[in-house]
């Protein structure tokens, strides 16, 4: 049996209330996961399976203003002691991207778009030692030793039902956001020095560090212009890189659209080194956890009613150093809050997810690695 499931209550209380139930439930789906053979094959893939085909038209990304300066709050340091604090994290050893860094000595702050370096300590000593300014908003930031790794993303795109509210002037471009990771060598605070950029089409999911590497989690939507199906784009330093129809993977999970999910695993200490990148064509990812060696992606799967997903897709990638690798994939029942409610544990996955139908009900399901 490769799944072990367990409907069980979330709170105990509750058991009798018929909000919750505790019973057993038939075997989770798996799906095979296989790679397209050809463009050919993939092309027809999306234009078979889709739901929705008015998402594969161009004209539904468009740009459609300027792009936001607003920086993100946060809180003010305390410097009353010579201790310090991290970011808070869910798995220990795994760091989460913020807008605020410190480590103990310096503060790497973003806002907006800028990332301002302070000597923060001693309290009497503190001032503003640089700024590192990037054309679009800086999403988070990571320290790690004397490398500041900062993620950009490029101006917002609206989709537009063109039946409804063409623009006047009547212009279509397909407008396709930019996720870029920016290595800095702050050896030198007063003076940060590039040392490399990487560049994916498609909007920022989240990232994680894992010792010297940064994975990053980028969202591309497939979409179709004169016949031909879009292909991911990843950049290197100014060299562009279109990823084969035969180096992307997918599973037989049928979706009102698809978009390309890009894993990409970047060595913050050794710029020679290149990207390792693996992508899958899925639906859009709603919710990421991360271990400390592996990456979990959920996803929605649609029923008739967009606003009630039946089901949620679950997609497993080992990771290790540079090397990521896509191992399993499978489904549950119902809808995943957030990334708090799912979790790894000696060779497990333990995922809560809540069905809506006439009666809201909350499921936790343990599943081996298989999925």
């Amino acid at each position: 049996m490769k799944s072990r499931i367990l409907t069980v209550t979330l709170c105990l209380a509750l058991i009798g209330t018929g909000l919750v139930s505790l019973q057993c439930a038939g075997p989770v789906g798996a799906n095979e996961i296989s790679r397209f053979s050809s463009y050919n094959e993939l092309k027809e893939f999306v234009n078979t399976n889709t739901k929705n085909t008015d998402m594969l038209d161009p004209r539904r990304f468009w740009l459609g203003g300027a792009e936001s300066d607003a920086g993100v709050p946060v809180p003010a340091p305390d410097s009353s002691t010579s201790d310090y604090s991290t970011t808070n994290v869910q798995v220990a050893g795994v760091d989460e991207a913020d807008t605020v860094k410190t480590d103990g000595e310096y503060i790497y702050l973003a806002s907006g778009n800028r990332t301002i370096i302070l000597k923060a300590y001693l309290p009497e000593e503190a001032h503003i030692l640089s700024e590192v300014e990037v054309q679009g908003a800086v999403l988070g930031i990571f320290i790690n030793g004397d490398r500041l790794v900062v993620f950009e993303g490029g101006g917002p795109y609206y989709g537009v039902d063109v039946r409804i509210a063409p623009p006047e002037d009547g212009s279509y471009v397909p407008y396709i956001p930019t996720t870029s990771i920016k290595v800095y060598d702050v050896s030198d605070k007063e003076n940060p020095q590039l040392q490399r950029e990487i560049s994916a089409n498609g909007d920022y999911v989240s990232s994680r560090m894992i010792g010297d590497y940064v994975y990053v989690v980028v969202n591309e939507p497939v979409y179709e212009q004169d016949g031909e199906v879009s292909l991911p784009k990843i950049h290197v330093d100014d060299q562009e890189t279109e990823t084969p129809a035969t180096d992307i993977y997918y599973c037989d999970v049928y979706d009102y659209y698809y978009m390309y999910t890009s894993i990409i695993a970047i060595n913050t200490q050794n710029d020679d080194q290149e990207p390792a990148i693996e992508t899958i064509l899925l639906g859009a990812s709603s919710n990421l956890y991360v271990s400390l060696n592996n990456i979990y992606l959920t996803f929605p799967v649609w029923g008739r009613l967009m606003w009630g997903a039946e089901k949620s897709s679950i997609h497993r990638i080992h990771i290790e150093g540079d090397a990521i690798e896509y191992v399993a994939s499978g489904e549950v029942p119902g809808m995943v809050l957030n990334q708090f409610s799912m979790d790894e544990h000696e060779g497990y996955f333990r995922v809560a997810t809540t069905t809506r139908e006439e009666t809201p009900r909350n499921h936790v399901y343990t599943l081996d690695m298989d999925l």
